[in-house]
């Protein structure tokens, strides 16, 4: 029995439920997984994973399956290729077979994770900031979506970061390190090879380019507009997605990006979750209406002030978020309850990853790398602050150091995409119940465009407001700033009354 499946058992709870939209892959021992669907073999491997996800087959130029892609994946040309399957142009036995798969797979946009097995070789890949959450235990020959999936004993206490420490202080997992000694996080835009469970980095290669070469900025806006507004136009209609809409910048470019797919949308929706949030829902309402979508309005703060909830229900709750991201500190009651009742979906759409539009991990007022500061910005838990640079400096050079020359004036912003975002966006949306949130953002062709445009001009947020214009999206007030005007609480109000 799997520790994931022993510890539901024990406190009650619903594995199938604790662990949707996730998966396991193992080499021998497949664990009995009722509810999920496999396991699929292919040759000495096996895969089980929640029937929620979709999976299709990869399948080589003599028509022999090869392999499966797990998730949700858009290509280049805005065709959803996880309902479908994957065609490669190549087979195992030519010279440029590896090369094919890489640049397959590098042109996929969404939430996904691709599982190659041929005679010769086994690799795992993965999307570009691992929004497909993806852990490994080489002892036990395991690939599996959160820690507690990979083991068949109780935790192990990484010395490292304690994630005890982790569940009642706060702070991220990082530089590989999960809440077990013998388990490992991938690292994104790497390949897993599960011959020695070695990664090994196929992307950005030497050629990639990330100097400016727009003709303007507005110029660079409109194409990455148009791309996200391809891949968000593709989940809408070949999915039932749902959209939270509030007063966000993010939020308003994507479902304008997505204009024209609005009326395929299944619901849209703003959540309560504190006293600030009512703003967002107010902010959110006025910005469905101008779309003609009907705003549904999730109410978690009622729902617990009401007494509807029981104490045991919110720790059931935050339980299963524990053991779902293997052990990170849990939300507030609030927020969890909030996260299970998002209207029904397949998917629910977010404007994560485009806080690369504001250069969000560059410090203030200078561009020259700062490993302290690069550190910091992972906020790795477990330890005091001021510790950081010295117990994670070698771990980071390492990493570092797995970059081509061409890539490391954006040493940051890897950081963000390889080590923080997995560390925290990629295994916290694994524990948020019902729904299976994905970033049309997630797409290597918008991450580099986006990379190209100048710190300076990310950081002033002048591209942002670019990509908004480029979007026709609405300039909004933001909710901290309406918060302040007392003479619209009253019309707030009324949303909850």
């Amino acid at each position: 029995m799997l520790e994931a499946q022993r510890l539901c058992q024990d406190r009650g709870l619903d594995f199938c439920d604790v662990f949707a939209h996730q998966y396991v892959l193992s080499h021998t021992d497949h664990p009995e997984i009722s509810g999920w669907g496999g396991p699929f073999p292919i040759g000495d491997w096996q895969l089980s994973h929640c029937r929620k996800l979709d999976c299709c087959n990869i399948i080589d130029g003599h028509g022999h399956c090869v392999g499966w892609l797990l998730g949700v994946a858009v290509d280049g040309e805005g065709t959803v290729v996880s309902q479908r399957g994957i065609l490669l142009d190549a087979t195992p036995s030519d010279g440029q077979f590896w090369s094919v798969v890489e640049r397959t797979i590098s042109n996929l946009a969404g939430k996904y994770i691709a599982f190659l097995l041929t005679d010769k070789e086994r690799r795992v890949y993965f999307d570009p900031v691992l929004d497909m959450a993806a852990v490994y235990n080489h002892e036990a020959k395991m690939v599996a979506s959160s820690p507690l999936l990979t083991l068949r004993r109780e935790v192990k206490v990484n010395p490292r970061i304690d994630y005890r420490v982790v569940v009642k202080e706060g702070g991220n997992y990082g530089l590989q390190n999960t809440c077990d000694a013998g388990v490992l996080r991938a690292v994104s835009n790497h390949y897993l090879d599960l011959q020695d469970f070695s990664l090994h980095r196929h992307w950005p290669d030497e050629t990639t380019s990330f100097e400016d070469d727009f003709d303007t900025p507005e110029d660079a806006a409109q194409q990455i507009i148009a791309r996200l507004g391809q891949i968000t136009d593709a989940m809408i209609r070949n999915y039932g997605c749902a959209f939270p809409i509030s007063g966000g910048n993010d939020s308003r470019t994507l479902v304008y990006a997505a204009r024209d797919s609005l009326s395929h949308l299944n619901h849209a929706y703003a959540h309560r979750i504190n006293w600030i949030t009512k703003f967002d829902c107010f902010l959110g309402k006025k910005l469905a209406e101008e779309l003609g979508l009907e705003l549904q309005i999730v109410d978690a703060v009622s729902d617990i002030g009401s007494g509807n909830v029981s104490k045991f229900q919110t720790r059931q709750l935050s339980r299963s978020f524990q053991f779902a991201t293997g052990f990170m500190k849990p939300p507030k009651p609030a927020e969890l309850l909030a996260y299970q009742r998002v209207p029904e979906s397949e998917l629910v759409l977010r404007g994560n990853i485009m806080d690369m539009s504001r250069a969000n991990q560059w410090p203030r007022e200078s561009l020259a790398f700062d490993l302290s500061h690069a550190i910091d910005k992972l906020a790795i838990g477990g330890c005091a602050p001021e510790d950081r640079t010295a117990l994670w400096r070698d771990d980071y050079i390492e990493w570092m150091e797995t970059l081509p020359e061409n890539a490391k004036a954006r040493t940051y912003e890897f950081a963000f995409i390889e080590q923080l975002l997995p560390n925290t966006l990629g295994s916290r949306l694994m524990g948020l119940g019902r729904a299976n949130y994905v970033n049309p953002f997630n797409d290597r062709g918008l991450i580099t465009a986006c990379m190209k445009v100048s710190p300076q001009l990310r950081k002033k947020g002048t591209f942002n407001h670019m990509l908004r214009d480029a979007a026709g999206a609405p300039k909004s007030i933001r909710a901290k700033k309406l918060s302040k005007q007392k003479h619209l609480h009253s019309q707030v109000d009324e949303l909850f009354a």
